[in-house]
């Protein structure tokens, strides 16, 4: 069937990201595509939001114009939209699943993960990207005072460069000095999986050249945990920007180290059947076996860190709240955040998921999960770790109606 046929039931596709807008003194509605299928967005004029809503696959174009026919639709103007749509991939049509199937397709067959966001999130050119991040480094007053002990774990941002550049250099100049053979590349997975975890075998491209994927210590990782799972959605890091915006600092401070690269979703079922994630077999089988062979690896002399690209509270009306983002309102976040972080510091995933449980993770938490995997590791390997919160931070677009937090800290191993 022909997608502008009156008989055909549009619906647009999934994952597409879709908010309103201020342009020019008139509100819009953009669409997005988080898979990168359709690099531009699409505006359109928030008068015919309600004829969208009828694309969900029930209404075809025909009813849906006899619909909105007392309010000036017509038929050719639902037609147009369905075109305009589609050609623009945000259909879920055979266009769009030709275009997505490709992509899937190519990005499997490949060795390494192109650095998707170089050239928008961060400079593409190596000398400019080396002073971008050097800039960054000069903008910090306080003295780099090292703690005794090794660094273990990283906590980052994940936020974009513009407004984290100095939570991302606060943390990142700890790493001068440090000399991991192998680094767990941690962060949160912004789309949809019926799976927890995603692994990769790619290497990481970026302007600094590839970040090696420790490939030996992945492929055991996912025999351990389950081959097919660990791979099933392994698309999910062709754009993710948690794990790529953690790869320039890596490459700059250490260019010779390995990474294991893991995506991980989110806790909201968990916290809903109030189930600690130890009790479901997808988390606790993960968590053994990464545990397993982080010590085998360790054991056989290899030194062994973990890094966790994650920001904090999402709040305001962008992210669906009803309150202003007033100063008092931050600093409730803020007091919210330092105890979150205090749970982190003392390295106690069971304060960690009170805290976030308490109000079903009312400042949408972004990174919960990841934290709380790391923890949980570090705890099964037993060691006791000492935690330095380097920076928090908070971004906040009042106009906008959106804050964002985030945070820089490390924990250190003791040397016996």
């Amino acid at each position: 069937m022909q997608i502008t046929s009156p008989n055909n039931k549009p619906a647009i596709r999934w994952p597409v990201d879709i908010r309103h807008e201020n342009f020019d003194n008139q509100e819009i509605i953009l669409f997005t595509c988080p898979l990168g299928l359709t690099e531009k967005p699409l505006g359109l004029l928030s008068m015919v939001a309600p004829i969208l809503a009828k694309f969900d696959g029930t209404n075809s174009v025909q009813d849906i114009a006899n619909q909105f026919a007392t309010h000036g639709a017509t038929l050719e103007l639902v037609l147009e939209l369905v075109k305009l749509l589609d050609d623009h991939l945000f259909l879920d049509s055979p266009r769009f699943r030709s275009v997505f199937g490709q992509d899937k397709s190519d990005f499997a067959q490949r060795d390494s993960r192109p650095a998707s966001h170089a050239g928008s999130g961060y400079s593409s050119n190596p000398a400019q990207l080396k002073t971008q991040l050097e800039q960054y480094f000069a903008k910090i007053t306080s003295p780099l005072v090292k703690e005794s002990g090794q660094l273990l774990t990283l906590v980052a941002p994940h936020i974009d460069y513009h407004r984290g550049s100095q939570t991302y250099a606060h943390g990142y100049r700890y790493l001068e000095g440090e000399s991991p053979d192998i680094v767990i590349l941690k962060g949160t997975s912004h789309q949809y999986s019926e799976d927890l975890f995603h692994l990769t075998l790619k290497d990481f491209e970026t302007p600094f050249g590839l970040l090696k994927n420790a490939r030996d210590f992945t492929a055991k990782l996912a025999t351990l945990y389950g081959t097919e799972r660990s791979y099933r959605d392994e698309y999910l890091h062709k754009r993710e920007h948690s794990l790529e915006l953690q790869a320039p600092f890596l490459k700059y401070f250490l260019p010779d180290v390995r990474i294991v690269p893991v995506l991980v979703g989110g806790f909201h079922t968990y916290l809903h059947n109030e189930r600690l994630p130890e009790q479901h077999e997808e988390y606790h089988s993960f968590a053994e076996a990464l545990a397993q062979v982080v010590l085998e690896y360790r054991t056989a002399g290899s030194r062994v860190m973990f890094l966790a690209g994650v920001d904090m509270a999402h709040v305001g009306r962008h992210f669906g709240d009803s309150f202003d983002l007033t100063p008092e309102r931050m600093q409730n976040i803020r007091a919210k955040d330092l105890e979150y972080i205090s749970c982190i510091e003392q390295a106690d995933t069971s304060m960690l998921w009170q805290h976030v449980a308490a109000d079903m993770d009312a400042r949408r938490i972004c990174g919960f999960s990841t934290l709380y995997l790391m923890l949980d590791v570090v705890k099964r390997l037993g060691i006791s770790p000492r935690s330095k919160l380097w920076e928090y931070r908070q971004a906040v677009d009042s106009k906008g109606e959106c804050g964002v937090t985030f945070a820089s800290l490390g924990q250190y191993e003791p040397i016996n």
